[in-house]
């Protein structure tokens, strides 16, 4: 599973999920007390429906959007068996995880994607948050997100979670094993074509100008993380093939242990032919 922060939103990926026993199998979107505000539901054929505090079961589920907190929950594609929901009071002891006796009512809101009934193999979900926006500009903002091509732009498969927002020029990119792998998406307003071979996580912006990419491993020191992005560039580290279709970068990660996933970066400027 994997997390893409933007600018407006968070992109929730995850692949592979794996179920040997005949159980339903769930994955919680949020859990957390809501003290006031109701909940809207979004569906993909536009209509709407405001609950009232109860549990609920749904299918066909577009967006949801958290009132009060003006949070929400945006699902791309219908990968799931159903989105579960429970608003109300629950009371609950502090004792079941501490040796306080203390007991709490409160209001409380959960949210889960329910995978159905097992057993299944390689199954994959994305979702996105977004933050402060309000419940009548959610079927705008998705709309505007389409058109974007925002969720058109996401791969995942066994060995890759990339995300992509083309009005940012910015893609982000998680390569779980050493094997060569390749994110190509093109949109009305933004094309990139990338070529990762090393595990790690990597982050890549453009301006007019130049074009950065950044990565980071948890548990390698001492090594070169090797990328190849379709940009001509030149700089430190920026290597431009001899075709002039694209540009080697060579990111050397910390060599001090105490430094160890820390984030490193090389920038190209851009070379431009007349």
């Amino acid at each position: 599973r994997s997390w893409h922060f933007y600018d407006e939103a968070v992109i929730a990926l995850a692949t592979n999920l794996t179920v040997t026993t005949p159980t339903e199998v769930w994955t919680t979107l949020a859990s957390r007390i809501l003290s006031t505000g109701q909940l809207t539901i979004g569906f993909f054929n536009s209509t709407m429906v405001t609950l009232n505090d109860g549990n609920y079961t749904f299918s066909n589920v577009q967006w949801i959007h958290v009132g009060h907190s003006n949070i929400g929950y945006v699902l791309p594609q219908q990968q799931y068996d159903s989105i579960g929901i429970q608003l109300g009071q629950i009371t609950g002891n502090y004792d079941t995880i501490n040796i306080y006796n203390i007991s709490v009512t409160a209001r409380v809101l959960t949210l889960y994607i329910n995978h159905g009934r097992g057993p299944f193999q390689h199954l994959d979900y994305n979702y996105m948050i977004v933050p402060n926006v309000t419940m009548e500009s959610m079927p705008s903002l998705i709309k505007k997100y389409e058109e974007e091509q925002v969720f058109a732009c996401t791969s995942t498969n066994g060995a890759l979670h990339g995300t992509m927002w083309p009005t940012l020029k910015r893609a982000e990119f998680v390569l779980w094993n050493n094997v060569t792998t390749t994110f190509s998406c093109k949109s009305p307003t933004f094309e990139l074509n990338i070529e990762l071979s090393d595990a790690g996580a990597y982050i890549f912006s453009e301006t007019d100008h130049s074009f950065t990419v950044t990565a980071s491993h948890p548990t390698r020191i001492k090594n070169i993380l090797k990328v190849s992005v379709d940009r001509v560039g030149s700089g430190e580290g920026c290597a431009p093939s001899f075709t002039g279709t694209k540009t080697d970068l060579s990111l050397a990660l910390p060599t001090d242990p105490q430094l160890l996933g820390a984030s490193v970066n090389i920038t190209c400027q851009k070379v431009i032919y007349y």
